[in-house]
């Protein structure tokens, strides 16, 4: 493999400047390369000699990315294309049985579907067992849960709970709680396997804070919920055509990530009521490892591997220093690190990597499966992600020299800010949360403490 290394910048990978580089792969000469043990870069050339050495995967010694071990040599992904937010029942639509909604699955070519009872089709309640349903067959899984919506506990925001084994989070769950807040741990009390996080996320605003009236489904209490430790995701059920992580969406993502917590982003139709089909809605892409089982896939994005994908054709994946997508890297201030990108497209596509939501490198990959690596080094702790005009990685965290994660103290300044905003909507009615008021205004004095308290870690003066 011979090493083509080009100074890039954000706008062109290759004139970043002398720090950064992208490197090239293609196999070429990769012998050559490695057959000279006196030179410093003959180690890290070591890939592509056919023998799998420390920090590889494989290694095949040639130059294909179609055979099960990739150029960098590490082995491809296992993507599980899925939908996190569907429904049987719901929005005044006649109803999808279990076998229609696995044609559904079938047809957009999808592997796993998270069918949701909720209020308005509470009818599908005795659908969910805490097993996959019978109609899951030939690798394709369908499994219903939960979703708080339609319910006074979805008012404040639609909360999404996966791998659940009892969905009764209230004897009157029509009339009580008026809160979700504490709701996810109700939910995580019953497995490890839960995992937890809110929908909509492209109803926030891309510009200054959501302010009723609204018709539906803002997530409120999405930042409360993170700095309580409640969610792990954000899903995006975005409509128009567009990149894959809408900007309302992103705003919201980006804020929280920047504040220090690790918030996996995900893609879904919310079929039938924002979406009337699966084909053409955001999907996920789930990083999977063994066989794929519903816990399999929990598992992924529990801890973070998950992707925006707008089709089946357009796939990407990240890794930094080897590390997958939700992963940590411990680094040391101004370490130059590896940032591999996957990328799979039927056409050329330029990839961008994000570090704390803002756009540091890019790189323009050939159509197919190819791989390309930029250098990249940090001068203090970070999240990283990448995207294209088709798919968008969640991150991995990038810890330098034992330093927490804070991003912009300007978007840490904004969640405290929100905090402010949200208990004045509360106080004054705007958003009812009924008897679950005081506890509501308690949680969000304490998350925005908690704000203000990483604003300042952030380097930040005053935050109004």
């Amino acid at each position: 493999m011979t090493l083509r290394t080009m100074p890039v910048m954000s706008s062109d990978p290759r004139t970043l400047g002398s720090s950064r580089h992208l490197i090239v792969l293609s196999i070429a000469g990769l012998l050559a390369a490695c057959a000279a043990p006196s030179e410093p870069e003959a180690t890290a050339a070591a890939c592509g000699n056919g023998r799998v050495e420390a920090g590889e995967e494989c290694d095949d010694g040639n130059g294909s990315n179609a055979d099960g071990c990739l150029v960098s040599c590490f082995v491809p992904a296992r993507f599980v294309a899925s939908d996190p937010h569907l429904h049987g029942a719901g929005c005044d639509l006649p109803p999808t049985p279990p076998a229609g909604l696995a044609q559904l699955l079938a047809a957009a070519g999808l592997d796993v579907g998270a069918a949701l009872v909720w209020g308005d089709g509470f009818d599908d309640h005795p659908l969910f067992t805490g097993a996959d349903h019978p109609v899951s067959s030939g690798g394709r899984i369908l499994h219903y849960d939960l979703e708080v919506s339609a319910f006074p506990a979805g008012e404040s925001g639609h909360l999404l709970m996966l791998g659940l084994r009892d969905i009764d989070f209230s004897s009157d769950p029509f009339r009580v709680p008026r809160s979700g807040l504490n709701l996810p741990a109700w939910a995580k009390a019953q497995g490890e396997r839960v995992a937890v996080g809110m929908a909509h996320g492209q109803l926030w605003t891309a510009t200054g804070f959501p302010t009723p009236p609204v018709y539906c489904c803002i997530p409120w209490d999405f930042p409360v919920q993170a700095a309580r430790g409640g969610v792990s995701f954000l899903v995006t059920e975005r409509r128009e055509e567009g990149p894959p992580i809408d900007a309302a969406t992103f705003q919201l993502w980006r804020t929280v990530q920047n504040a220090g917590y690790r918030i996996a982003i995900m893609g879904g139709s919310d079929y039938p009521c924002i979406h009337h089909q699966l084909a053409g809605a955001p999907r996920t892409d789930v990083i999977v490892s063994g066989p794929l089982t519903y816990e399999s896939w929990l598992e992924g994005v529990r801890r973070g591997r998950t992707v925006v994908t707008l089709d089946r054709a357009h796939r990407l994946n990240l890794r930094v220093n080897g590390t997958p997508l939700g992963g940590e890297v411990a680094a040391r201030a101004g370490e130059v690190l590896q940032v591999s990108l996957e990328s799979e497209s039927p056409e050329p596509t330029s990839v961008e990597v994000l570090v704390n939501g803002a756009p540091e490198a890019s790189a323009m990959v050939p159509a197919g499966m190819q791989v390309a690596t930029v250098r990249l080094p940090l001068p203090r702790s970070a999240w990283i992600a990448a995207r294209t005009s088709r798919a968008a990685t969640s991150a991995v965290y990038v810890v330098v020299d034992g330093r927490p994660i804070r991003g912009a103290a300007a978007d840490i300044c904004y969640l405290k800010q929100y905090t402010d905003h949200l208990s004045r909507l509360v106080r004054r009615g705007r958003v009812d949360l009924g008897e679950d008021t005081s506890m509501a205004l308690d949680a969000y004095a304490a998350a925005g403490e908690e704000f203000a308290r990483r604003f300042a870690e952030a380097g930040g003066g005053a935050c109004p």
